[in-house]
């Protein structure tokens, strides 16, 4: 009972979960957004498909009926995923980060994401203020959070396993995108070849690392660093754009919820006067 009640009670402030649904949302649209729309098919499971993708990720940004709107907004990209995107061969929709935004998707139902940052909190504000009452505490049990994060997690893990092999290692499939982006049909010279195997090593050490480090306190906080500045410099120069912003808004998984809450303690504080 003890290690089953460990897995399941996790309490925490609502404040990060909050934040990680409103960007999710966000994130949702960047990706999804333009290929919903319904001028793009004209047939009504498209139309149909995009009215649940919206009314759901509306829900999740605004955070009105918060976990209902990412419990519809999960099932809606898994659909989107494994039926759309693996059974009927959309291939673009069938990737590990699609996968992955889904997945969290779903899981942020099972968090308390509506106690903050979201008309749910503001609404019970004004009934607690019609009545005369306390206002609701940011507050809850955050035991699926553990799962976002194991999801980020188990990407940068697996994906270090895919790349642990000779052709990766070697610096060739490094070399590959940047002569492709870059230099075309000319090769930059001998030094071009070691650089491509000192980032391909370097790569597959660091998503090892963060893989398991971000769930150790003395090591979490420099890695977060490490990994915003890794997915900064995938997104600037590969065309790796909504994974690496996702990683960067999922890293609120690891954090400390009680510190996230101090930090925003500390950002509205008033503090004293300039006059």
């Amino acid at each position: 009972m003890v290690g089953i009640r460990a897995l399941t009670e996790f309490h925490g402030s609502t404040r990060g979960v909050g934040l990680l649904r409103f960007f999710w949302g966000l994130i949702l649209w960047v990706r999804w957004g333009q290929e919903l729309l319904p001028f793009r098919s004209l047939n009504w499971e498209h139309w149909l498909l995009g009215a649940l993708f919206f009314l759901g990720t509306s829900g999740m940004v605004i955070g009105l009926f918060s976990r209902a709107a990412c419990l519809l907004t999960g099932l809606t990209t898994l659909y989107m995923v494994f039926v759309v995107g693996h059974k009927m061969g959309m291939e673009s929709w069938s990737h590990h980060h699609t996968t992955f935004l889904a997945v969290v998707s779903f899981l942020l139902a099972f968090t308390p994401c509506g106690k903050s940052f979201s008309a749910d909190r503001w609404l019970r504000i004004l009934r607690c203020g019609s009545s005369g009452t306390p206002w609701p505490q940011e507050w809850g049990n955050l035991w699926a959070v553990r799962l976002i994060g194991l999801q980020l997690s188990a990407i940068y893990f697996w994906g270090a396993i895919d790349k642990s092999r000779l052709a990766f290692l070697g610096g060739d499939r490094v070399e590959q995108p940047l002569m492709y982006l870059y230099f075309g049909s000319d090769f930059p010279g001998e030094w071009f070849h070691w650089a491509c195997m000192a980032l391909a090593i370097s790569s597959v050490l660091l998503e090892y690392t963060l893989a398991l480090g971000l769930w150790f306190r003395r090591t979490r906080t420099p890695l977060i660093w490490i990994g915003i500045v890794f997915h900064i410099g995938l997104y600037y120069f590969l065309p790796v754009t909504v994974f690496s912003v996702a990683s960067v808004v999922a890293y609120i998984a690891y954090i400390e919820p009680s510190a996230i809450h101090r930090f925003f303690d500390q950002m509205l504080s008033v503090g004293p006067s300039e006059e």
